[in-house]
């Protein structure tokens, strides 16, 4: 009869509590991010709520075909394109929230922003610049040039602006 190694039940131990430690994370943070298709209020959203609808991880031959002057992605790099809702709720028509609290992070622990990782021109392009009334949303995609290492790890993460504790929420994108 084998003998177990006595260094197995204690591995076990830390699999099963990092499994309850995982599942007990608030939703919305990094380690329990809002599942894809989920309305939420973000911090400090301002009569805004967010929802990731669906998204397009090897979105390159998409973006490139759209418009022939956007450039390619960096070497390791590829384009990511993510369908977003924006709903209002508010007293007074409103513009969103600036797309730079938008951004889409993975392992490499480095966030990609529509600024500073843009595609180009891409099809459907949420307009951020759209004035929508109470009840209204608008909906569109963002294109991140990311890693392709991080292609599976990425989250899209809403990143508040000027709040007391600089929350973030994470929502799946897949």
């Amino acid at each position: 009869m084998r003998r177990i190694p006595a260094v197995l039940p204690l591995v076990l131990v830390v699999l099963v509590a990092t499994a309850f430690a995982l599942a007990a994370a608030p939703r919305g943070t990094r380690t329990n991010p809002y599942p894809i298709r989920t309305m939420i209020r973000p911090p400090d959203g301002q009569g805004w709520k967010l929802r990731v609808n669906k998204s397009i991880p090897n979105a390159t031959r998409v973006v490139l075909k759209w418009n022939k002057f956007n450039p390619p992605p960096r070497a390791g790099n590829q384009y990511f394109i993510v369908n977003v809702t924006l709903a209002y709720s508010g007293k007074e028509p409103s513009f969103p929230f600036p797309p730079t609290r938008i951004s889409v992070v993975g392992r490499s622990n480095v966030p990609s922003t529509v600024t500073d990782d843009s595609c180009g021109g891409i099809p459907g392009q949420l307009q951020f610049r759209r004035s929508v009334r109470n009840g209204g949303s608008i909906t569109g995609n963002l294109c991140y040039s990311v890693r392709k290492t991080d292609v599976r790890s990425l989250l899209l993460m809403y990143q508040a602006q000027f709040s007391v504790d600089n929350r973030q929420v994470f929502f799946r994108m897949r």
